[in-house]
């Protein structure tokens, strides 16, 4: 029912905004009306353009997404040893809290305006929640489970894969979703301040390109994009938990 109520306020919200063309109360220049954002959404997917751009984008984002995962794992693995976890306590207490943008001109300065500066920037994005959520589910370990490890001589490689790895997966997986909307994000920032980096650019040029021609139909179609995107993104992943993760737990 809940699906419901939020396509009846969608409905309510796209008929307020026809509405306020339909009287002239907004200029068309600043809000352009529905019928030119979609053609001009048509007429970029027709080109290709936009496919190209939507895959740079997802590409970044999923390479940057795939190497925070492996780093915060391998933190996590670390976390066992006092002397790193201490480490990684103080790292999650400073960068955690930095917003991604903040390291865009340490990022520039060092790497450059490049496919690997973006990445940089979503793996600072993903990584500490990531690691957060890791960290607090050993709390959730059942300690039986550890003795068993122990009396078996499991070495702490085995126990970390065998029994604190499956004992985290749904810790992992909210962490990987809190993730994902994170990187969407900082993709999305860093590319309309990087510009095109991978051939034709990503969804935030694509922006950053429409705002510069005054294209504002254009600009609008990209939010739309980028909207759709990430229901797409968060529908997916929730379907994977129904189906995958919550039958595991």
């Amino acid at each position: 029912m809940n699906k419901v109520y939020q396509l009846a306020w969608l409905i309510f919200f796209t008929f307020v905004y026809y509405l306020l063309h339909l009287f002239n109360v907004v200029n068309p220049l600043l809000l352009p009306p529905l019928k030119e954002i979609v053609i001009s959404l048509v007429k970029d997917f027709i080109s290709g353009n936009l496919l190209i751009i939507i895959f740079n984008t997802l590409t970044m984002m999923f390479k940057g997404i795939l190497l925070a995962t492996l780093l915060a794992l391998l933190l996590n693995y670390l976390y066992q040893f006092k002397v790193f976890k201490s480490l990684d306590e103080l790292l999650l207490k400073l960068m955690h809290p930095l917003p991604s943008i903040a390291l865009l001109p340490i990022v520039i300065t060092f790497i450059g305006l490049n496919e690997i500066a973006i990445i940089v920037i979503i793996i600072h994005s993903v990584i500490w929640p990531l690691l957060l959520n890791l960290i607090s589910a050993r709390a959730e370990i059942n300690p039986l489970h550890l003795k068993l490890a122990k009396n078996y001589e499991f070495n702490r490689i085995q126990t970390y894969f065998e029994i604190i790895i499956p004992a985290s997966f749904s810790f992992l997986f909210a962490g990987i979703k809190i993730g994902f909307a994170r990187a969407f994000r900082a993709v999305i920032s860093a590319e309309m301040i990087f510009g095109a980096v991978s051939g034709e650019g990503g969804l935030g040029y694509y922006l950053f390109s429409k705002r510069i021609f005054m294209d504002s139909s254009g600009m609008f179609a990209g939010l739309v994009v980028i909207i759709i995107l990430g229901m797409i993104i968060e529908f997916i992943l929730e379907i994977i938990q129904r189906r995958y993760i919550n039958v595991r737990d």
